[in-house]
């Protein structure tokens, strides 16, 4: 997102789960400094193996918008289009009730802006309930 420090990302989504396949309709806000990246979609992750700790491969695409240069929410340079994501972790407790996750992301929207296609990368710990 071009911007110095560390930025916040949150994320909500609905998800089923099919025996290795978890799929999920997701909206995911990245805010950073001066910048803002917006997308929402539909996703999956496939889980390695069955057992309480497994690791996957995700992948995503819909829908995003992203701010550059914004002092406020008026001002700045706005992108928006179609939206790919790629990650990868870990899911703690899967056979349990509530599933603790730790993963990896990148995301793209792919329309450019003049500083290039804006990009969100993000560490994340996130609870499924």
């Amino acid at each position: 997102m071009n911007s110095s420090g560390i930025g916040y990302d949150f994320t909500g989504a609905y998800a089923w789960e099919v025996n290795q396949v978890l799929l999920k309709l997701f909206a995911d806000w990245g805010i950073k400094e001066n910048a803002n990246f917006l997308n929402v979609g539909l996703g999956g992750q496939y889980f390695i193996n069955d057992l309480d700790f497994a690791p996957f491969l995700s992948g995503d695409f819909g829908f995003g918008t992203s701010k550059v240069k914004a002092d406020n929410i008026f001002s700045g340079e706005t992108t928006g289009g179609f939206c790919i994501g790629v990650g990868s972790g870990i899911q703690f407790l899967r056979t349990a009730s509530i599933h603790v996750e730790i993963g990896a992301r990148a995301a793209f929207i792919l329309s450019k802006n003049t500083i290039g296609y804006p990009t969100l990368l993000a560490l994340r710990l996130g609870f499924y309930f």
